[in-house]
């Protein structure tokens, strides 16, 4: 069959007039161009605005964050901690008020009170209670909340869901224990005292707690240490720390910041030029 050009071109500018027409759209709607983009900055974006005396306790990878100023501890409060919690997302901040710690999930906020209860508190403004008696500092990853729990100083290590709370006991014979983090396998590595000298240790829901050994150097609080590729990276006496779970001690340096919290398997970190950034756990770990 024989098409004659005048059909061809003709054919040729609709097939082009289609096409534009299609980028024309396109780029009203911002497809391409990120023109619709939400208000949320991605976390590299992100500088953070602190108040006088307010740090970042932690960070989720959408630019939320929660941010904290410390107030003296009441000397009759066995050492909870006592902190202004907001949460801030891009223009809009929330006042959580006084806590003893939060941390963000995805979907909302984990709050622990100055009076040791554990709560859930979604972003559409409702609160379920996960559990009571609760120590911090948290530990929150892939849906799972890792605390002590109990009274003073028998405290045991315990994991709950966020969504459905059900906490379990991990170690109840493993006390005192403290600084629980969570693995990316939901195993949580925690410190104890249960012989009378530090002992790391790792337990779970499915097995029975293992010793890992003593540590050359452990982390104590108040905040949270990270488990990242078979490594705690936490902060201890103003310097960042890297333990492998061999107990020994990988990287000791001070004058650099700890990271804040998980993004995957990377790390976010607070510049000095109060900017957020994303490294890869070999950047913060070698």
């Amino acid at each position: 069959m024989t098409v004659d050009k005048g059909a061809r071109s003709a054919h040729f500018e609709g097939l082009m007039r289609a096409l534009c027409l299609t980028l024309l759209t396109s780029l009203a709607w911002g497809v391409g161009c990120d023109a619709r983009r939400t208000e949320r900055a991605p976390i590299e974006s992100v500088r953070v605005a602190l108040q006088s005396g307010e740090s970042v306790l932690d960070a989720r990878s959408d630019g939320v964050l929660l941010l904290a100023r410390r107030h003296e501890g009441d000397p009759a409060s066995d050492g909870v901690a006592s902190l202004a919690v907001r949460k801030v997302s891009g223009a809009s901040s929330i006042e959580l008020g006084t806590l003893a710690d939060a941390k963000l999930f995805d979907g909302g906020v984990v709050v622990l009170g100055r009076d040791g209860v554990l709560s859930r508190l979604g972003d559409d403004g409702a609160t379920r209670v996960i559990d009571r008696e609760v120590y911090g500092p948290l530990s929150v990853r892939a849906g799972l909340v890792a605390y002590v729990r109990g009274e003073q100083p028998a405290l045991a290590v315990t994991l709950a869901s966020i969504d459905r709370g059900a906490p379990v006991a991990l170690a109840p014979e493993w006390t005192p224990a403290w600084c629980p983090a969570i693995a990316a396998d939901s195993t949580v590595v925690f410190v104890t005292a249960r012989s009378g000298k530090l002992e790391l240790a790792r337990a779970s829901a499915a097995a029975p707690p293992q010793s890992l050994g003593e540590p050359e150097l452990a982390p104590e609080g108040p905040a949270t240490p990270l488990l990242v590729d078979n490594a705690l990276v936490f902060e201890h006496d103003g310097a960042l720390r890297v333990l492998g779970l061999d107990g020994r001690l990988r990287k000791s340096q001070r004058g650099v910041p700890a990271p804040i919290a998980l993004a995957g398997d990377k790390l976010i970190v607070l510049g000095g030029d109060r900017a957020l950034r994303v490294l890869s756990a070999v950047e913060v770990l070698r």
